[in-house]
């Protein structure tokens, strides 16, 4: 590992980086043109947990961890930054798990408070890679480790996060939240289904259900996407939260595919038995029973040879 200086910031502080050529490429990428609104506060202004939580303290026995405003300054860290309006943080690579997670909470306490009266409790909002859902509710996942205290989980899928806008994104939140608000409220189909109950929540709110995701679609079964009601109840209120300045931060980068390698079709002239390989010359491939060399072709037909002088070839090897 090898450690260099970056470029001299303000006042001649430094900032020290870190550079591994033996590291794996990175899963997620910020997405761009983020922009933060107005109203961005720090200092004194800043909450007390905010404050202290990312910075080290002296801890002594009987003692409360003390602020260190003033030094911070002075040894070049870095004040976090919170936007009251989109109730999102704005710091530094360090805090990357609390700007991500911290958006998806501010999302859903404030879709459950426009959307659903408040009455979802708090749950567990993750994320998760699952195949080709874009995300799922799971109810009593998580269980505390001092006691038996459970909560749900509210999964979301990064690798959908990709191509897709932050209302459809947080659409797929609102679907979840459905889910959610079915199990509360005692009603729940069975593991994966969308019964009529889940189809009439959703056109409550704004979504119409959708086995293809567009009008037309079926509205019940096991697979169930969802389509955004123009001028609906969740189109609003997603309107009203990206007027604060909310964005997402981050999404999967898209996974590199590999260019596979063709292959070259090699026929024998004689009995037209095929097979595939590597391009000549680095093959060179004999028919087995009529002891002659097959013939590499690119059109899937056998090209037109002399047999005899094939026959021939193959013995003087």
């Amino acid at each position: 590992m090898k450690l260099e200086l970056a470029q001299p910031l303000e006042k001649g502080r430094q900032a020290m980086s870190i550079s591994d050529p033996d590291a794996k490429p990175s899963r997620f990428i910020r997405v761009p043109e983020i922009h933060r609104a107005p109203g961005k506060f720090e200092g004194d202004d800043l909450p007390e947990d905010l404050l202290e939580a990312p910075y080290p303290v002296q801890r002594g026995q009987g003692c409360r961890p003390k602020k260190r405003k003033d030094t911070m300054k002075s040894k070049g860290k870095k004040i976090v930054k919170y936007d009251t309006k989109s109730a999102s943080y704005a710091t530094n690579d360090a805090t990357i798990t609390v700007v991500q997670y911290r958006s998806f909470q501010a999302a859903f306490d404030f879709f459950n408070q426009r959307l659903f009266d408040k009455s979802l409790p708090q749950l567990l909002v993750t994320l998760a890679r699952k195949g080709a859902s874009n995300g799922y509710f799971s109810p009593n996942r998580f269980v505390a480790r001092a006691n038996d205290r459970t909560t749900h989980e509210l999964c979301l899928n990064p690798d959908s996060f990709t191509g897709r806008s932050d209302e459809e994104i947080l659409s797929t939140l609102c679907h979840e939240m459905v889910h959610f608000q079915q199990h509360t409220l005692g009603n729940a189909p069975r593991r994966n289904y969308h019964n009529k109950a889940f189809a009439a929540l959703m056109k409550q709110i704004g979504l119409h259900p959708s086995s293809t995701g567009q009008p037309g679609g079926k509205e019940i079964g096991g697979h169930m996407s969802h389509f955004i009601v123009p001028g609906g109840r969740f189109q609003l209120a997603y309107k009203g939260l990206a007027a604060t300045g909310f964005k997402l931060d981050w999404q999967s980068k898209p996974p590199e595919r590999k260019q596979r390698q063709s292959k070259t079709k090699f026929t024998c002239p004689r009995c037209q038995m095929n097979v595939w390989g590597a391009p000549p010359p680095s093959v060179e491939v004999d028919c087995h029973k009529c002891h002659i060399p097959m013939v590499a072709t690119t059109t899937g037909s056998a090209e037109v040879v002399n047999e005899a002088e094939l026959a021939a070839s193959y013995h003087a090897k």
